[in-house]
C-alpha cells in the first residue's frame, strides 16, 4: 500500500494547471518514523529553544535608550545596528533554510545558540561609543537565523507525523512567549544592573539554552530518524519525475508576489516593536523599565492570533491567502484606530496602555498572518523536500521588510502622525499583492486543500 503524492505542473507563460505527477510514493508498510514520546520531548526542547531565543533579541530595544543617554548608542547609529541584524538574520534565514534541507538541523541549532552568546558577551564588554555595536549585533542576527528553518525542518521531518501540525502551531506559540519572556526579563534585568545586565542575562540564558540542546539530543538521537537524510531512503520513496528548479516553484506558485506581502508583515511584526518602548519613553514619559514590562502586553495578546489563525483558516477552507487577507483587513482597522488616538493629542499614562493595548492587537494579527504564510505555506512544499527552504525564504523576506523599516522608522519615530499615515498605507498594499497573487496560489495547491 502506497501513499501517493502529486504537485502540479505549470504552463511556462500561463501558469496554469496542465497535469500532475507522482514526486513522492512511500511504501507506509516500510515507512520508519521517530518515537512518539521521543518526538514530544524533542518538540518540548525545539519550544524552550526558540522561544528562549527572543531573550537574546528582544533586550536591546529595552536597553536602547539607557545607551543613548550614556552614550554607548549615538543617533546615527541607533537605527543602523537593528537594520544590520536584521539584513544578517535575512540572509542567514535564506542560507540556513537552504543548509537545512541538506545538512543536519541539530548542528546549525547548536551553532545558532553558540553564535548568539557570545554576541551577548561581546555588547556587555563594550565601554565607549563603537562600529563594533554593530558588528557584534550582525553575529547575533546570523546566530538567530540558525534557529526557526532547522527547528521548522525538525517539526515537520523529524518528529512523529501525529504530532507535526500542532508541532507547527505550539512552535509559532514561541514568538509572542518569547517576546513576553524577553520584555519581562530584560525590564527585570536593566531595575537591576543597568544596560549592561540585559546582555549578562541573555547570556546567562544561552549558557542554558546550549546544555540543554546538546544533552537532549545525546540522549534521544537514538530513537530519531531523520527520513530526507537516511541513505536508505531510496527504497522507500520512489521518484516518478524530475521536479522543476525552487525559482520556478516561486514564480508558478505565486509566492514571488507576496514577496512585498511579507516584507510588510515584517515592519508589524518586528520593526515596529523595536520602536515601540521608545515611543512610550519619549512620547508618553513612561520610565524604562515600565515600558519593558508595558510592552509584555503586547505578545502576551499576541499568542491568541495563531488560534486566531487555525480558526478562520479552516473557515476559509484552508486557504493561506484569504486567511492572510483576513487578518490585515483587521490590522487596518485598528492601526486606523491608533491614527486617530495620536491625532487626539492626549499623551499620558493611561492613553500609553490604551496604544499598547491596540497595537497588541494589530501586532495579532500579524503573528495570524505570520502563522499563515512562513509556517502553513512551506508545509504545501514537503513533498518536494523544499520546506525549510522556503520557509527560510519567506522569514527572510519578513525581516528584510522589518530591515528597512527600522532604518527608516529611526527618522519618524517622534512624528507618530506621519508613522501610522505610512503604516496605513502600506497594509494596503499588502492586500493588494495578496488579491494579485491569489488565482496562481489557488492553482498551484489545487483541489488538495490539507497539509
Amino acid at each position: 500500500e502506497l501513499i501517493i503524492k502529486y504537485q502540479p505542473i505549470f504552463d511556462k507563460n500561463k501558469y496554469i494547471v496542465k497535469k500532475e505527477f507522482i514526486v513522492e510514493a512511500v511504501n507506509i508498510n516500510t515507512k520508519k518514523e521517530s518515537g512518539y514520546k521521543t518526538s514530544i520531548a524533542l518538540l518540548a526542547i525545539c519550544f524552550m529553544v526558540y522561544a528562549c531565543g527572543y531573550i537574546g533579541r528582544q533586550n536591546y530595544s529595552v536597553a536602547l535608550n539607557d545607551m543613548i543617554n550614556e552614550g554607548i548608542v549615538t543617533n546615527d547609529i541607533k537605527g543602523v545596528v537593528s537594520s544590520v541584524y536584521f539584513i544578517a538574520y535575512a540572509l542567514g534565514q535564506i542560507v540556513n533554510g537552504i543548509l537545512a534541507d541538506k545538512k543536519s538541523p541539530f548542528v546549525l541549532v547548536g551553532t545558532g545558540i553558540t553564535l548568539i552568546m557570545f554576541a551577548e558577551i561581546a555588547m556587555f564588554t563594550i565601554y565607549t561609543p563603537s562600529f563594533l555595536l554593530i558588528v557584534w549585533w550582525a553575529i547575533n542576527g546570523i546566530g538567530q537565523s540558525m534557529l526557526w528553518a532547522p527547528i521548522f525542518y525538525i517539526a515537520n521531518n523529524v518528529l512523529n507525523s501525529k504530532l507535526r501540525f500542532k508541532a507547527v502551531t505550539l512552535l509559532s506559540l514561541t514568538t509572542p512567549i518569547g517576546k513576553i519572556s524577553g520584555y519581562f526579563l530584560s525590564g527585570l534585568s536593566i531595575k537591576i544592573g543597568g544596560w549592561k545586565g540585559v546582555f549578562i542575562m541573555a547570556t546567562i540564558v544561552m549558557v542554558i539554552l546550549l546544555t540543554m540542546w546538546l544533552s537532549g539530543y545525546f540522549f534521544i538521537k537514538k530513537d530519531l530518524y531523520l527520513p530526507l537524510k537516511d541513505k536508505k531512503n531510496n527504497d522507500d520513496t520512489v521518484k516518478k519525475q524530475k521536479s522543476p528548479s525552487f525559482i520556478k516553484y516561486l514564480v508558478s506558485s505565486g509566492v514571488i508576489i507576496f514577496v512585498p506581502v511579507l516584507m510588510i508583515h515584517g515592519l508589524f511584526s518586528n520593526g515596529a516593536l523595536e520602536w515601540i518602548p521608545l515611543i512610550l519613553q519619549t512620547e508618553y514619559s513612561v520610565s524604562n523599565d515600565v515600558s519593558g514590562y508595558l510592552m509584555m502586553v503586547v505578545p502576551a495578546i499576541g499568542s491568541l492570533g495563531v488560534f486566531l489563525c487555525n480558526f478562520i483558516y479552516h473557515k476559509c477552507n484552508n486557504s493561506e491567502v484569504k486567511c492572510a487577507i483576513f487578518f490585515f483587513i483587521v490590522s487596518i482597522i485598528f492601526t486606523a484606530v491608533l491614527f486617530i488616538m495620536v491625532l487626539s493629542g492626549v499623551f499620558n499614562v493611561y492613553t500609553a496602555i490604551v496604544f499598547v493595548v491596540v497595537f497588541g492587537i494589530v501586532y495579532t494579527s500579524q503573528l495570524a498572518v505570520s502563522h499563515s504564510m512562513i509556517a502553513f505555506i512551506p508545509m504545501r512544499f514537503k513533498a518536494l523536500g523544499l520546506v525549510a527552504t522556503m520557509s527560510g525564504m519567506l522569514n527572510a523576506c519578513s525581516y528584510a521588510g522589518t530591515a528597512i523599516s527600522t532604518y527608516a522608522m529611526s527618522f519618524i519615530t517622534d512624528n507618530s502622525t506621519l508613522l501610522l499615515t505610512i503604516w496605513l498605507i502600506v497594509l494596503v498594499v499588502a492586500v493588494v499583492f495578496l488579491l494579485l497573487g491569489a488565482k496562481r496560489w489557488k492553482n498551484f495547491v489545487g483541489a488538495d486543500t490539507s497539509i
